[in-house]
């Protein structure tokens, strides 16, 4: 479904440039468009902060925020995991201190 720009907006930004002496052409109705876009994009960026504040949920993940320390290294270590570009991680208990020399992988 293609976006369509609310038509008062624009008809006002039009309005506003023919009024401040600007060109009315071809390219001035793209940067009417453009103008109007941002505006819009700014007041949905608003709203965005806006909902997530009150309903405590980070825009990335969509998770809701950590409360403790603990909860928010539990969410640190669960996005390491679920991320596959980064290098695996090694937990204590995991190796014994002979794993780097005994380890086929290139580096630990």
């Amino acid at each position: 479904i293609p976006f369509i720009l609310p038509v008062g907006m624009l008809e006002a930004e039009l309005r506003r440039r023919e009024l401040a002496g600007e060109p009315t052409g071809v390219t001035a109705h793209f940067q009417a468009v453009k103008t109007v876009t941002m505006a819009l994009r700014q007041e949905l960026a608003k709203e965005n902060e806006i909902l997530n504040r009150k309903y405590n949920i980070h825009l990335k993940s969509g998770k809701k925020k950590p409360t403790s320390a603990l909860e928010a290294a539990e969410a640190a270590l669960d996005q390491l995991e679920d991320d596959p570009n980064t290098l695996p991680v090694v937990r204590p208990g995991d190796a014994s201190v002979a794993a780097p020399f005994t380890s086929r992988i290139p580096s630990v």
